[in-house]
């Protein structure tokens, strides 16, 4: 069975009992002197043994033993079990029994080759050297092999059974020694086991103290930012009427500084409560996306009228490129506009002289990108990630005292991700700053992010039909009107440019008093806030909806919240105003909804805001 490349080291015919034990010593000495490890010779002595059993239960056969001389070598054992007629009787299986001859060699070495021949079953099994061992030369161990036949005599079976039980003693040691080792093992798993269960145990504990923290942050920046909000606004309009009225009765040249430094600071606290909120909504994924097509160009004519009472200087020229050629977006235009009004008044902030430069270009991915471009003080390199940071200020000598809240750029790069696209800055330090935004084209309506799983989806609701109705009459003399709002400056700001425009305003400090008011006056028109002391918005409108007299009068909601279209469905008013803003803005609002909603002389009264 040998071919060229193999050299056969010793062949044994299987005739007798003893030539099981004999065949057990040939495997393990010849095994030695090709340098196989003391287990691959013990485990080829017992699996050859058991095939040689084998052959000499079937009537005889033959041993060989060779070397393969290619590389790597391998030492190979083939035992030769004749075909006999009358084959030795073998003992009955047993449980002890059941797994000899070929199957326990199989089952002992796993790759024992079956070679029927004409005169019997050739059964190969081998085994490959260490590769760190050095090629051996076939021819020279053959005559080792011969050397060491003629030294050694053939071992008997008690000298045979003396070694096996050397090497099941020792066997059992190594297995001694690895149980021992396994529950060492062991314990040090159950003692990591119980760490790494405390561990997960603290994590949860510190996961679930984070949650809260970040659940508490969330409603303590909205509590503080909408109990902010409205008084700022009325400071801000409040200064912004005693500026207006200047003309009627001029204030001092001393008193009129003190009034625009007021109205300044209050612009900055809105601005801060503006950028609190919005980010707080972000974080918690609540901030909602309104998608509808529109063009670049309304978005920058919106921010030219916006942005110009910020820049106070003349050496700072703010410029809107046009934005010609470039496709409508489909997107939430209000975050679109944040993203970039963020971003010219922090260029406007930090720059004393020169220009703020905004652009905008199609790119051929179906993306457009935003370009704001200062030649203000500039970032240097190692600060452009961190001043997208919350709460990051970045202090140089060239800023001259001038700081941000910190907010703004966090803001933008989070409502950049919401919108589908990235913001990008380039700047040195001294030459300005290029900021970079890139947003889709088209972006699909999805659910807002969110941090916690949602519930399950709820079957929609059907909506509640109004008990709203309108009733044609004519209308004699002005709008009557009626302001319900418990916050003085806020109601005053109001009912003062209502009388400005030629309508006849009843002011409410309570829900309570405002209801009496609707019931005894019915004004063509009520401006309700939903706070309110003794009886809230939430209370008054059910009630006026419920009584005849009251159903026909429209409502609009006056408040500081960040109230939507569905609140005011929901609540069944008729329109909705917002405290923030500017004067001018809350005075146009204001009267475009009594236009709309009080009845002209034989006109039903307009449709809903």
């Amino acid at each position: 069975m040998s071919g060229d490349d193999e050299v056969t080291l010793l062949t044994l015919p299987i005739r007798l009992e003893s030539d099981v034990a004999l065949a057990r010593a040939r495997v393990r000495a010849v095994g030695e002197l090709v340098g196989l490890p003391h287990h691959d010779r013990t485990r080829l002595a017992v699996g050859t043994s058991e095939l040689v059993r084998h052959a000499l239960r079937q009537g005889g056969g033959r041993l060989s033993m060779g070397l393969e001389g290619t590389l790597p070598q391998r030492l190979w054992i083939d035992v030769l079990a004749h075909t006999s007629s009358h084959p030795t009787r073998s003992r009955p299986p047993s449980l002890s029994t059941a797994l000899e001859g070929p199957d326990a060699a199989q089952k002992l070495l796993e790759n024992v080759e079956r070679r029927p021949q004409p005169d019997g079953q050739l059964y190969r099994i081998s085994r490959s050297r260490p590769l760190s061992h050095p090629p051996l030369n076939a021819a020279e161990v053959r005559r080792q092999v011969d050397a060491h036949l003629r030294e050694v005599p053939a071992a008997s079976a008690s000298h045979e059974i003396a070694q096996q039980n050397r090497e099941l003693l020792q066997v059992l040691e190594e297995v001694r020694e690895q149980t021992d080792a396994l529950a060492q093992a062991n314990v040090e798993l159950e003692e990591t086991n119980r760490g790494v269960v405390a561990l997960h145990a603290e994590l949860d504990a510190r996961a679930e103290l984070l949650r809260q923290s970040a659940e508490l942050k969330s409603r303590l920046v909205s509590l503080v930012g909408h109990e902010f909000r409205t008084p700022l606004g009325s400071i801000r309009m409040l200064a912004e009427l005693l500026l207006e009225d200047d003309a009627q009765q001029p204030l001092s040249k001393e008193r009129r500084r003190h009034v625009e430094l007021i109205h300044h600071t209050a612009m900055e606290l809105s601005e801060l409560v503006d950028d609190l909120l919005d980010l707080s909504k972000a974080q918690a994924g609540k901030m909602r996306l309104h998608i509808t097509t529109f063009e670049v160009g309304s978005v920058f004519g919106g921010l030219r009228v916006m942005l110009r009472p910020l820049n106070r200087s003349d050496a700072v020229e703010l410029t809107f490129e046009q934005a010609e050629g470039l496709p409508p977006m489909t997107s939430d235009a209000s975050k679109v506009s944040l993203i970039l009004r963020n971003l010219i008044s922090n260029a406007l902030k930090f720059t004393t002289r020169g220009s703020v430069r905004v652009s905008a270009s199609a790119l051929p991915s179906e993306r457009i990108r935003f370009v704001v471009a200062d030649t203000g003080v500039g970032i240097h390199p190692r600060d452009h990630e961190r001043i997208f940071e919350e709460f990051s200020q970045v202090e140089n000598p060239l800023q001259g005292g001038v700081k941000g809240t910190g907010l703004g750029l966090a803001l933008v790069r989070r409502l950049a991700h919401m919108l589908g696209g990235e913001v990008t800055v380039e700047s040195q330090l001294g030459q300005g700053s290029t900021f970079t935004v890139e947003l889709p084209c088209h972006l699909e309506e999805r659910a807002p992010e969110s941090p916690v799983p949602q519930p399950a989806a709820q079957p929609t609701r059907a909506p509640r039909p109004s008990a709203y109705r309108p009733i044609p009459r004519t209308r004699q003399g002005p709008p009557r009107l009626l302001v319900m709002d418990d916050d003085p400056s806020a109601r005053h700001v109001l009912t003062h440019h209502l009388r400005r425009a030629g309508c006849t305003v009843l002011e409410a400090e309570d829900g309570a008093r405002g209801l009496w008011l609707a019931r005894r006056e019915q004004p063509d028109l009520i401006f309700m806030d939903l706070e309110m002391p003794a009886l809230s918005g939430y209370e008054v409108l059910p009630q006026l909806r419920h009584e005849e007299q009251t159903r026909h009068i429209p409502v609009v909601l006056y408040t500081g919240n960040d109230t939507d279209e569905e609140v005011v469905t929901d609540l069944d008013a008729q329109g909705l105003l917002l405290k923030q803003g500017d004067l001018p803005e809350l005075a146009s609002r204001a009267m475009a909804l009594v236009r709309q909603l009080v009845p002209t002389t034989d006109e039903e009264p307009g449709p809903r805001a």
